[in-house]
């Protein structure tokens, strides 16, 4: 996914670009947006969060043991992203 992202080729950035802008949009608007303006969340650029969540989550599935298995299990990420996000009142 780096060697693509900071590669050569602009069509193949384009088209992974086009294929994670729905997961993107999807965070910043119907997740974190609406966090934030429930209170739940903190203050935060919603599109600039959902690319450091997307960062977090590409990160964490391309670390695997030897067996294949994520280093780092599910509920490890998702609680250290969520305590990122909430407010300080929580």
């Amino acid at each position: 996914m780096i060697n693509v992202l900071y590669g050569h080729d602009n069509e193949l950035k384009q088209i992974v670009y086009e294929a994670y802008l729905p997961l993107f949009q999807l965070l910043a608007q119907e997740i974190i947006t609406l966090g934030i303006e429930a209170g739940q969340f903190r203050s935060a650029e919603p599109m600039e969060t959902a690319g450091l969540l997307m960062t977090v989550y590409l990160g964490t599935c391309s670390q695997v043991n030897e067996e294949g298995r994520p280093w780092l299990r599910s509920q490890t990420v998702s609680d250290f992203a969520l305590h990122a996000l909430k407010t300080m009142a929580d």
